[in-house]
């Protein structure tokens, strides 16, 4: 089975992977995505992004998870990408391009539990790529800002994505994304838990309401919402965020747009231009079930001996070290921690 493994720094012969990892089953994506789109699996609960402490103890520790991702044939063929954990979701860039109907070729997986392990470089000799610690300001990085909207993903008018917008009577009551009409209606799909709209405001800007509602029509009612909200402004003010969402569940969404009667008592008009929207792409993927790695449990409890198997060198002549004892989350907990320390 491919691990990934990493150098402590790029003079370094010794290999060390990382404890434990989880992979993400495979998708067929509905969309094509492009290299560096951002995509999103729940983690709630697994504690990818804590360490086991001296008490045994899972603590917050943002540098110790990675995803990576990796063939299942050649043991070198894997690329760290960038990710980070906001609110019970990993949010990692794709590594490649991915052709929409087709399984990905390979596999993402999350390795977790590993000091330092966001803060690699790599170097390249004779074809082959290797990764390595790397605390110096030029390192690469595979650390993401947490401010939300850098992750999520845009449809633009015109745009032949599976998620997109559908107008109501182009031509008539509407022209590239703008209209007057009222009542004028225009559908848009995305997926949850965030939408946000972009359009611009003015003196003549009215008020929209906007519906939402699953695509699974056996979801529950309750996972259906409804805002108004307005485009009315002093000034002009093109391309500009005019509604935003962010709690909605994690599923496909249809929203109907439309244009009120009523506008806000200082407009002149009932104008709307809408330009794009943006929200989180959710490709459906899945994690499984904790893996790990084979090295740690082929120590021996009590013994004192020291192991060459064990990757990233031995713990020393006479040191404790542990085999065979997988047996119970604290002997697993005392197994990660000691392997996090080498």
């Amino acid at each position: 089975m491919t691990w990934f493994k990493y150098l402590k720094d790029s003079s370094s012969s010794n290999y060390y992977s990382p404890p434990v990892k989880r992979k993400l089953k495979k998708i067929k994506p509905v969309d094509d995505i492009s290299k560096g789109t951002w995509m999103y699996v729940d983690v709630s609960d697994l504690n990818i992004n804590k360490k086991v402490n001296d008490e045994l103890t899972f603590v917050d520790d943002s540098n110790s998870y990675i995803v990576v991702y990796e063939g299942n044939l050649i043991e070198t063929d894997y690329v760290p990408v960038k990710s980070i954990i906001v609110d019970d979701k990993l949010y990692f860039a794709a590594a490649e391009d991915h052709s929409k109907g087709e399984l990905i070729s390979k596999t993402y997986s999350v390795y977790y539990m590993a000091n330092d392990i966001r803060g690699l470089s790599s170097i390249t000799s004779n074809n082959v790529t290797s990764y390595y610690l790397d605390s110096s300001s030029s390192a690469d990085t595979y650390v993401q800002s947490s401010e939300i909207s850098d992750f999520e993903y845009t449809i633009g008018l015109g745009s032949t994505s599976y998620y997109n917008f559908s107008f109501i009577n182009p031509g008539v009551a509407w022209s590239n994304g703008f209209s007057t009409t009222v009542g004028a209606t225009a559908y848009l799909v995305f997926s949850g838990p965030t939408l946000s709209i972009k359009g611009n405001k003015g003196p003549s800007g009215a008020k929209i309401s906007l519906d939402i509602y699953p695509i699974d029509k056996n979801a529950p009612t309750s996972d259906s919402r409804s805002f108004v909200f307005d485009t009315y402004s002093t000034s002009v003010e093109e391309d500009v965020e005019i509604f935003r969402t962010s709690n909605l569940k994690n599923q496909d969404y249809q929203a109907a747009l439309s244009i009120l009667a009523t506008s806000n008592v200082n407009s002149s008009g009932t104008s709307v231009k809408i330009n794009s929207y943006s929200f989180n792409y959710n490709a459906y993927f899945t994690i499984g079930e904790e893996l790990l790695k084979n090295d740690i449990k082929t120590i021996s409890v009590g013994a004192t001996a020291v192991s060459s198997s064990v990757v990233g060198g031995s713990f020393g002549s006479g040191e404790t070290i542990y085999n065979n004892t997988y047996q119970s989350v604290d002997t697993r907990d005392v197994l990660v921690k000691m392997w996090m320390e080498v």
